[in-house]
């Protein structure tokens, strides 16, 4: 598992997840300093990924993408801590798939932009049929056989912890994943895991609707980053 792949997981296991799932462990002193540690590394981990996620696109060298990706996080935190400027941000992945050029990388650009576009909407109506799009986009780029033991075993153990607890696993996944039908997690793990690309692994991390602006800004440089792995 790559740096960039590692800050993410990071970040969803403990910015998005235990951080909902800790409103059902007893309270206690221990439970107490156990959640404020999830809590700051979580915290720690999303800032490390905007910092990495810059170092990045400044390393790829694509000078225009850098200076857009700067140009919208700005407006972004202008927007969200001074009430001015706009929330843009999901037009980056879009973007950067033109610079990226795979076709993996179009993909889940057009599919973030659409997301990006109907949630400014409020066109809600359409989300079930977005991640059944997401949940399929990975094999877009192809499958790589030798993960199929791999990618089923996953699949199989996200399905079972799935089936144990449906109503607290969905609880969990709609705030950290944004994903309102979690039967669809394991078909999505299975197709991330058995795409040739590694680029669906980072889209599955984020989940199918946009939780954070951040995760705009990892999509756009997670392009990069699997670019240059192929």
């Amino acid at each position: 598992m790559d740096f960039f792949l590692l800050l993410l997981f990071l970040e969803f296991l403990l910015n998005r997840t235990l951080n909902r799932l800790w409103i059902f462990v007893p309270h206690n002193p221990a439970t107490y300093v156990l959640f404020q540690l999830i809590q700051w590394v979580g915290y720690v981990s999303m800032l490390a990924l905007y910092l990495y996620s810059f170092f990045l696109l400044g390393r790829s060298g694509q000078r225009l993408l850098g200076a857009l990706a700067v140009a919208l996080a700005g407006l972004d935190l202008a927007h969200d801590y001074l009430g001015v400027g706009v929330k843009a941000l999901f037009l980056l992945p879009a973007v950067s798939a033109l610079f990226w050029r795979t076709k993996i990388a179009y993909a889940y650009g057009a599919y973030y932009l659409v997301e990006g576009a109907l949630k400014k909407l409020g066109a809600l109506a359409a989300q079930p049929y977005l991640e059944w799009a997401w949940a399929l986009l990975p094999l877009t780029a192809g499958i790589r056989r030798k993960a199929l033991v791999k990618a089923v075993i996953v699949s199989a153990l996200t399905l079972t912890a799935v089936l144990a607890s449906p109503y607290y696993m969905g609880m969990i996944f709609v705030f950290g994943l944004g994903l309102s039908q979690v039967l669809l997690l394991p078909l999505a793990a299975f197709a991330a895991l058995f795409s040739k690309s590694k680029y669906p692994l980072y889209a599955l991390l984020v989940g199918p609707s946009v939780q954070l602006s951040v995760h705009y800004l990892i999509l756009s440089a997670a392009g990069y980053v699997d670019r240059r792995k192929q």
